[in-house]
């Protein structure tokens, strides 16, 4: 049970011990997906940098970490501790003791509990404990034993304040117990390997503190992914084990240059094999690390082109003068080109820059080659914290070409998107999240700020609790669908449309629609104001391929032929062609999207045409009535807990891949029965949607939630949407737009023959109680401004009887007497009033 106490994002502040507050030994954390596909928690410093819990330069004070939080707490999981020396604190991490479920505590782990008697809160994924007391650990006591683990120092606790009933709210000294507690976790013995480097010494560090930090160091994906035995991940890649093998040992090594430890470390990772029994590899391979993370040609593991060097104080360069040669400096911080980056969307190479700042917080940044090698790129690393003088900028581009010429094949590789959505190679992108068949990994998001609302955050446990009963209702259930079915239009080679939800302002549009996309990511982030111009929307609709996008409110889009124009571009999927300065072409945008749309109105208002409607399915429906406050609870809960659910389903669609079209097929087949060809066409959506439904409901029955017919739920709408409210046919929407223009621009035509009283420079034509005579010129204008293809309806027409002609002309038009008796020469395109009224009444 949950004590409510100064609540702040995911943490309660106040409940958090004062003691712990008073120790400047405070992070944040994030949540992230490493290249195994699963979520860890991330620390950083209050700058936004990655921050490591055994370096106190990154740490901060509960004040400012909190005050950070608060501003950002979209932005970050919470915040954590950093267990140091200074202070006196061991902390107990129990992790995977509670059940989902029910909540229950194993008994085993409610026995420590009380058994310690101290300090103990949730963890953020509320499966586990964290239990904190006073004292001093035995210094060869081990740190991990299957579920429990013990620190003292080198480890940060995320710290939640979310404290257990009836357990102590502070903070005592350890007891008996926790004597206890360690002998389960056991003690460390020294090595009796007979093949370690030096036999005579003895380890002169503790090994696992060395993995501690290394662990939780700035690279510390990079030794994870070593130290588990992946030679070829998605950010680090290395062409053969040895190299592996170096990489490893670079990292331990900057932590101990204790050959002996290094060994020891290697030996627990996964790349030990039957080469590391022979002492030339060991000596040769740990000999070189620990002389490469000493030299001065050497930094953060990069190895620098020849006569460059970097110091404490920047980067030098090697050049010759009068006297000999000299170190000239360059840039007053280190800097290093620390990877490059293959592009997945239009095969540039782009490199990854890291450097240092003033501060001393680490910074990475990617540019394209042509971009580097630029003096404007230099100025750019200028605003963003490199610190050189203007008379070295050409000497910093010359270094990071030297850089590419002697490191393009030793440095990491990684991928490098602009835009989300199917690859050629078949995997999709969200975010900065690439799947495929074969698991995820990791890409750099050319486009950060437009896709920062494509993140998982918080925890799956409680966005199901949020929503589980809010999505009961079946309009934001197929809200789900349709969000969803984006990731299937490219594979299915359907056509992108567009779901319009108007309506009052109370009736829940937003709200739902939120709800639908918090699947994807933090709705907030995800949501486009209603008057974004088209050309932003065109350029967000291409960042965010196969996904749905939201436009919210288009009521404030005063324009109608703008939200016209928009309707056709989102649907048909491709960009306005347009030309450069220099007489070229730049390349037209395309995607595949489902367009969310809200508004007090439908956007296929009455000058909507069978092309447009095929495109759009319309909702009206209202949310369940619910109180203000329940609608804010969930609104803040899924600003705290979101994304996961797109995680699950893309991984659910490669799953079915090979499938995919056969369950199509048979959707297919009930939602396209009919006779008419613009209902078929809203059936292929129809099918699609039913399609996304029935793999979202098999993840959320994977998830415990309650499972839902999506065949039910979207033959329902399909009932509303398209059964119910047959596409009227073209030639009736093109009347109706007429009819609606006559009536609205009704003081522009010419009364019987009532001259005297007509004072408008603009004339359309002559109206009188039984026709509409229309100067043919003016009724084609009118006809191309809405949209409308007059050769077209003018057959359809005259076939019912609508459009009146003279006997034997075949321009379709009729003859009109001016006032004076003469004939109008050209003559005119002639309404029959009472048949158009007959025909409008029937629809």
């Amino acid at each position: 049970m949950k004590i409510d106490n100064g609540l702040i994002g995911n943490v309660y502040v106040e409940n958090i011990p004062q003691e712990l507050k008073e120790y400047d030994q405070w992070l944040l954390w994030k949540w992230e997906i490493n290249s195994s596909g699963k979520s860890s928690k991330v620390p950083y410093t209050i700058n936004g940098t990655r921050a490591s819990p055994t370096d106190p330069t990154d740490w901060g004070t509960f004040i400012d970490v909190i005050n950070t939080y608060t501003e950002s707490c979209e932005k970050y999981g919470g915040i954590g501790f950093a267990f140091s020396e200074e202070d006196p604190f061991i902390g107990i991490d129990l992790d995977k003791i509670i059940d989902e479920e029910s909540d229950f505590i194993d008994a085993e782990a409610h026995d420590i509990v009380l058994g310690l008697n101290s300090y103990v809160e949730y963890s953020p994924s509320k499966t586990g404990c964290h239990v904190i007391i006073k004292g001093e650990r035995d210094p060869s006591g081990k740190n991990r034993n299957g579920n429990f683990e013990i620190y003292s120092e080198a480890r940060y606790f995320t710290m939640t304040g979310d404290i257990i009933e009836d357990c102590p709210t502070e903070i005592n000294e350890a007891n008996d117990y926790f004597d206890e507690l360690q002998e389960r976790v056991g003690y460390r013995t020294p090595s009796t390997t007979e093949n370690i480097l030096l036999k005579d010494s003895s380890l002169s560090e503790n090994v696992d503190e060395i993995i501690e930090k290394c662990m939780n160091a700035r690279n510390s994906q990079k030794f994870i992914d070593l130290f588990e035995g992946n030679c070829s991940g998605p950010i680090y890649s290395y062409p053969s084990p040895s190299e592996a093998d170096m990489a490893l040992c670079c990292i331990i090594a900057y932590y101990t240059d204790d050959e002996s430890v290094i060994f020891e470390v290697v030996k627990q990772s996964n790349l030990f094999r039957d080469k590391w029994e022979k002492e030339q590899y060991r000596k040769t391979t740990i000999g070189k690390a620990i002389a490469s993370v000493k030299s001065d040609t050497v930094w953060q593991g990069i190895k620098l082109p020849p006569r460059y060097k970097i110091k404490e104080d920047g980067l030098y360069v090697v050049k010759k003068g009068n006297n000999g040669e000299y170190d000239d400096h360059i840039t007053y911080t280190p800097i290093v080109i620390s990877a490059i980056c293959h592009g997945v969307d239009e095969g540039k190479f782009y490199y990854e820059v890291t450097f240092r700042d003033p501060q001393g917080n680490y910074r990475t940044t990617h540019e394209s080659q042509s971009s580097l090698l630029n003096k404007n790129c230099v100025q750019e690393l200028v605003d963003k914290g490199l610190n050189i003088t203007a008379n070295k900028y050409n000497d910093l581009s010359s270094y990071f070409s030297a850089s590419i010429n002697s490191n393009v094949k030793n440095i990491i590789n990684k991928k490098h998107v602009l835009n989300n959505g199917w690859k050629k190679d078949q995997s999709f992108v969200i975010g900065d999240r690439l799947y495929s068949k074969d698991g995820l990994d990791t890409v750099i998001q050319g486009n950060p700020n437009e896709t920062k609302g494509l993140v998982i955050k918080g925890s799956l446990e409680s966005w199901k609790e949020a929503v589980e009963d809010i999505i009961k209702d079946n309009s934001i259930r197929f809200k789900m669908y349709c969000a969803m079915s984006s990731f299937l239009l490219e594979p299915l080679n359907s056509q992108s449309y567009i779901l319009d939800h108007s309506g009052e302002t109370s009736t829940g549009k937003t709200f739902g629609t939120s709800v639908a996309f918090s699947l994807l990511g933090n709705p907030e982030h995800l949501m486009l104001a209603g008057d974004s111009s088209p050309t932003y929307l065109e350029n967000y609709a291409a960042i965010h391929c196969d996904l749905p996008i939201f436009i919210d409110e288009s009521s404030v889009q005063s324009d109608e032929g703008v939200l016209k124009k928009l309707t056709y571009m989102l649907a048909n999927g491709i960009g306005k062609g347009r030309g450069t300065n220099t007489g070229g072409i730049h390349h037209v945008k395309h995607w595949n999207t489902v367009a969310f749309i809200t508004g007090e109105k439908p956007i296929t208002g009455h000058n909507a045409f069978g092309g447009q409607q095929v495109r759009v399915i319309e909702i009206h429906d209202k949310l369940p009535k619910m109180s203000n406050k329940e609608i804010k609870c969930i609104s803040r809960e899924i600003l705290k807990h979101h994304g996961h659910i797109a995680d699950m389903f893309v991984r659910k669609v490669f799953e079915q891949f090979d499938s995919l079209e056969e369950m199509y097929d048979l959707f297919q087949d009930h939602f396209t029965n009919s006779d008419s060809n613009t209902m078929n066409r809203l059936g292929d959506t129809f099918a699609l949607i039913a399609l996304a439904g029935k793999l979202l409901e098999e993840v959320f029955q994977d998830i415990g939630m309650e499972k839902a017919s999506s065949l039910e739920v979207t033959e329902s709408f399909f009932k509303k949407s398209v059964k119910d409210k047959p596409i009227v046919p073209y030639y009736v929407k093109a009347l109706q737009t007429i009819d609606n223009f006559v009536e609205s621009h009704m003081s522009f035509f010419i009364k019987g023959s009532d001259w005297e009283n007509y004072s408008h420079d603009i004339k359309y034509g002559w109206i009188a109680d039984e026709y509409i005579d229309f100067i043919p010129s003016e009724l084609k204008e009118i006809c191309d401004d809405k949209g409308i293809s007059f050769s077209r309806i003018k057959e359809e027409w005259h076939n019912k009887k609508i459009l009146r002609t003279n006997a034997n002309r075949k321009d379709y038009r009729a003859k009109h007497f001016n006032e004076d008796g003469s004939e109008f020469n050209s003559g005119v395109f002639r309404i029959n009033r009472k048949q158009m009224n007959e025909l409008l009444e029937s629809y």
